[in-house]
């Protein structure tokens, strides 16, 4: 391998490397509860609990199949904790339910 080749090879395998410890850094969730028929309490792996609401992330038409309150008490915890999985194939992206949690915890201290 000319050393051209071989410094772009590793200069690649340092970028992936970092990129994999992002995320594994990021917290995952080790348990949900369903809380109400578009509510959720999400347990995460930094210690963080905290109530989600989802009508709003609900309304979008990809979500449609979740808004029926039975189907949705289905929910999971997907695999390694990435995720929120319901049987329908339906994920939503720990990184995504953590930015919405913030954001709801942020409005709530508002004056």
């Amino acid at each position: 391998m000319s050393p051209e080749r071989r410094a772009r090879y590793e200069a690649r395998k340092a970028e992936f490397a970092a990129e994999m410890e992002a995320v594994d850094k990021l917290p995952t969730i080790l348990a949900v509860q369903v809380t109400g028929p578009a509510s959720l309490r999400l347990t995460w792996s930094d210690g963080i609990n905290g109530e989600l609401n989802l009508t709003g992330l609900l309304a979008d038409r990809h979500f449609e199949t979740l808004r029926d309150p039975d189907v949705f008490a289905l929910v999971g915890v997907g695999e390694w904790g990435h995720s929120l999985a319901w049987p329908s194939g339906v994920e939503l992206g720990a990184d995504t339910l953590r930015h919405e949690m913030e954001l709801t915890q942020m409005q709530r201290e508002r004056p």
